[in-house]
This record gives C-alpha cells, sequence and structure tokens, in this order.
C-alpha cells in the first residue's frame, strides 16, 4: 500500500459539505482515509476573493500509484463541479496530492511533492497537527521545522461550525 497526502478546499457554495463530500468520494474511489486534520478556515491564498476557505489535509492508503491517483482526482473535481481554468479562482474544490510516500516525481501534469506547500499555512498547519516529523523529501526539513519558518502571511483559524 501507498501512502498519499492530500489537501483539499473550496470556498463555494456549502463549503463544509463539500470537503465532506470530496472525502467520501476519496475514501470511495481511491483509498482509505487513515487521518483527518482538523479544518482550517483561511484567506484566499494566490488571489483575492469574498469568501474564505475551508481546507484540509487527509492521509490515505492506497493501492494506486501517482499517475492514476491524478486522474481519479480530476473525476472527483470534475464532477464537483470544478472548472480548471489555469488560474486560482473560487471553487467548490480543489485537491492537491501533497505527498506520496517519500516519493519525488516531476512530470509535465504531475509535481509531487506539491511545490508550494512550503508556503502555505494552511497546508502547513493542518499537517503539523498529524505529521509534524515527516520529512520533506526534497527541502529535506520536517513539517513543523517548514511550519515555523513559512513567510506566508495569510489569516487562517481553526474552523468550528458553530
Amino acid at each position: 500500500m501507498n501512502e498519499l497526502v492530500l489537501g483539499i478546499g473550496g470556498n463555494k457554495e456549502n463549503r463544509l459539505f463539500w470537503l465532506k463530500k470530496t472525502a467520501d468520494e476519496i475514501g470511495r474511489l481511491i483509498g482509505n482515509i487513515e487521518q483527518f486534520s482538523p479544518v482550517v478556515e483561511s484567506e484566499p491564498w494566490g488571489f483575492v476573493s469574498e469568501t474564505w476557505f475551508l481546507n484540509q489535509v487527509l492521509l490515505v492508503k492506497t493501492r494506486f500509484k501517482a499517475g492514476e491517483i491524478i486522474r481519479l482526482i480530476h473525476k472527483i473535481e470534475t464532477e464537483s463541479g470544478r472548472v480548471r481554468e489555469g488560474v486560482y479562482t473560487d471553487r467548490n474544490i480543489d485537491i492537491d496530492i501533497l505527498f506520496f510516500g517519500n516519493d519525488i516525481i516531476r512530470k509535465e501534469n504531475l509535481i509531487i511533492p506539491h511545490p508550494k506547500l512550503h508556503e502555505r499555512l494552511f497546508v502547513l498547519a493542518p499537517m503539523a497537527r498529524f505529521m509534524p516529523d515527516f520529512l520533506h523529501p526534497v527541502l529535506r526539513k520536517n513539517i513543523s521545522e517548514l511550519l515555523a519558518k513559512c513567510k506566508d502571511s495569510t489569516t487562517y483559524h481553526w474552523y468550528s461550525p458553530d
């Protein structure tokens, strides 16, 4: 079995519904979700929008290879109404492969580890909750170190649906 770390998030419509639906689809199509991070609410990263995102990190055990996973991710996103326009925009759901074990993959349509994860508090903070000592295979720093050195100035907080 392969260990996969995914980041999921969205800022359109019922944000919590889309996180739950996406996790259900990941569990159905890709593999068993072993751990869920707490949900983070964060301001948009890379573009301006009135609606903040809900984000979560998932640890998944899967039998699939990375190339197969990206195809399944695009299927889930498309069925959720996601339109890939090449720029950051509002969306129901976005699914990013953050890590695939310790693999380093550099292909035209797939880069693992995610090339910007170390720049994003909304990814690092939830990841640090359940895998603080995981070593980034390219940067050679663990998640706690990356979080401590992150220069992201966007605002986030732990989400509570109350």
